[in-house]
């Protein structure tokens, strides 16, 4: 999402370091009235609606970028009704 911005001399452009992007974050999570929001929740969002919608665990590990699953399953929530379904499931 966030590659390179133009910094320094004539625009050259360069990547964003981790704490320039959470900086950015925090900038416009305070301008609309979010100052709670940060990268970590963006990250658990973003992974609990991958999840949601693809059930795919591996994937969501490389689109992460972690080295273990057993990571990944952290930033994954079930709700109530996935665990419901999941154990009404293992009658079929």
């Amino acid at each position: 999402m966030f590659i390179a911005a133009p910094i320094g001399r004539k625009g050259k452009s360069r990547r964003l370091t981790q704490r320039s992007i959470e900086k950015l974050i925090e900038k416009y999570a305070t301008a609309f009235g979010k100052p709670a929001l940060t990268v970590h929740s963006l990250r658990h969002s973003f992974a609990t609606r991958y999840h949601l919608e693809n059930n795919d665990v591996p994937r969501l590990k490389n689109q992460l970028g972690h080295s273990s699953i057993q990571t990944t399953m952290i930033y994954t929530h079930l709700t109530d009704e996935e665990m419901k379904n999941a154990v009404n499931n293992m009658d079929k």
